[in-house]
């Protein structure tokens, strides 16, 4: 929907959304951010789930929005493999739990309850994609059509798969200590990009997923070449990087996640939250960067049989 009043992508939705928008008042001396935020926290109530604040991670240019609002009026939009991989997961990572959180009494804050389940590494983040972005800086929808721009994004993967493969393959004290990552860094990475595959074509592909695996020897390289060969999956893995960032964490651990995440960003899982985030430190507070998909987690083996260990996490 176009406006060119930010707040009418709110107000003019409010005889056919009742349950949420429907509650708000027509008032435009209200900010655009106010607007905004009691807009997605009247969502956040009503759906009793937290899956909107997946949309909340698109870039916004308005500074007062918290974290965890949505912007409306954003014109990026970096959906493009969310939007095809998020609806399979189902509270495995979260164990099933339920959502658990609240708002502070002004509606500025949001609480959650999780748990910190890693740290993104200070130097394996792989850079973004420039042949995915028009000027925005926006990943375009059919941009993943294009085998040559497809071929780019994984010619870039395979370098930096050779580096973190140099990496884990170095003799010690032949490196950098803080370029160091762990042999298990490889598993890693194939472990990830296997579930991804297996999950998201499990419903139109499952024989054929079974026999198709990625395991690598000792060379990430070899993998991507393996990638490029499956045309469908090979996409799909471009729209991931394409649209995103692939990291380790401090541990070694392999991830993807929307371009937004930085290094040193924290990666948490939360109740009721169907997939893990990147939350970033701001005061004694934090923001919400967006959400991950991190090996060792997705099948919910970070998540606490007793869930009295939780903390609960202010977002602003």
């Amino acid at each position: 929907m176009k406006a060119s009043e930010p707040r009418d992508k709110i107000y003019a939705m409010r005889s056919q959304l009742t349950d949420t928008f429907g509650r708000m008042d027509v008032d435009y001396n209200q900010p655009i951010e106010s607007v905004f935020a009691t807009a997605t926290r009247y969502m956040l109530m009503q759906s009793n789930g937290l899956e909107s604040l997946y949309h909340a991670s698109r870039p916004t240019k308005l500074g007062n929005l918290p974290s965890w609002a949505i912007d409306w009026a954003s014109e990026e939009d970096m959906e493009y493999f969310w939007y095809h991989s998020l609806p399979w997961m189902e509270r495995r990572v979260c164990g099933g739990s339920e959502p658990l959180y609240r708002f502070s009494v002004d509606g500025r804050a949001l609480y959650l309850r999780g748990r910190l389940v890693g740290k993104v590494h200070d130097r394996y983040v792989s850079p973004v994609c420039p042949c995915c972005s028009d000027s925005r800086g926006t990943a375009k929808y059919d941009t993943f059509s294009d085998q040559k721009v497809v071929s780019v994004i994984l010619k870039e993967a395979a370098a930096w798969f050779s580096d973190l493969t140099a990496a884990a393959n170095a003799a010690p004290g032949t490196i950098d200590p803080a370029l160091t990552v762990p042999q298990s860094t490889l598993s890693s990475v194939a472990s990830l990009l296997d579930f991804i595959r297996s999950q998201s074509f499990e419903r139109i592909r499952k024989k054929f997923v079974s026999s198709f695996q990625l395991t690598p020897k000792n060379d990430l390289k070899k993998m991507v070449s393996k990638i490029a060969s499956d045309r469908m999956f090979s996409r799909k893995f471009a729209a991931y990087l394409g649209t995103g960032r692939l990291f380790l964490t401090a541990k070694g651990s392999f991830g993807c996640a929307l371009r937004s995440i930085e290094p040193g960003d924290l990666l948490c899982i939360f109740s009721g939250l169907p997939y893990p985030f990147a939350v970033r430190p701001s005061g004694s507070s934090y923001i919400l960067v967006g959400p991950v998909l991190l090996d060792g987690v997705m099948e919910g083996e970070m998540w606490p049989e007793d869930e009295s260990v939780l903390e609960e996490w202010e977002f602003v």
